[in-house]
């Protein structure tokens, strides 16, 4: 995993950004996944867990879910103004009031004592002087409240990565309103543990 993840428990009612796409088909295996994620979810005790997550395979902008305020169904949306389908509010019902849980970024998997599969376009940012041609993103990050869409809080998310020696993720903040907030992320893979 190389993502950005909230680290409060504030009310969430969709997120968004955009996810650049790279084809990794020729590097990852048969039994290995990569894939470009956001998700948003709602954690209870006993350690369950209601999620609701995309991904990307063709290069079109898209806000992953917001929440109808009236019938609280969670719509997929596409390019800000195309509903493609929504997961009905009965089907997820720990978060009929919001999720409190969010995060953009990349997550590989494979078998167990096996190789592990690239990331994002395999390529390791440099968290400190990334350069966006040569590894993933995902910008304009944003979360939506029980009202209308804002920027997210600098001081509400953090940067995780289970393997540094494989994969890496830098968060860029905020880079203005075209970019917005942006995350850069990536990795080789290989042997990275279990």
């Amino acid at each position: 995993a190389a993502i950005l993840r909230s680290k409060g428990t504030k009310t969430v009612h969709g997120i968004s950004g955009i996810i650049s796409l790279h084809n990794l088909s020729n590097l990852v295996k048969p039994g290995q996944t990569s894939s470009a994620r956001m998700w948003i979810e709602t954690r209870l005790g006993n350690n369950k867990v209601t999620s609701l997550q995309t991904g990307w395979m063709v290069p079109y902008d898209f806000n992953l879910s917001w929440q109808d305020k009236v019938t609280k169904n969670w719509w997929l949306q596409l390019n800000n103004d195309v509903n493609i389908g929504y997961w009905p509010s009965s089907s997820v019902p720990d978060m009929k009031n919001g999720a409190s849980y969010v995060a953009w970024g990349g997550l590989a998997q494979g078998f167990t004592y096996v190789t592990s599969p690239p990331l994002g376009n395999s390529n390791k940012p440099d968290p400190d002087e990334p350069d966006v041609t040569e590894v993933a993103y995902i910008r304009l990050l944003q979360l939506s409240d029980s009202s209308y869409w804002l920027n997210i809080s600098e001081d509400d998310v953090e940067v995780y990565a289970d393997v540094f020696r494989c994969y890496e993720i830098g968060y860029m903040k905020y880079l203005g309103k075209a970019i917005g907030h942006e995350i850069v992320y990536g990795g080789p893979g290989g042997e990275c543990g279990n």
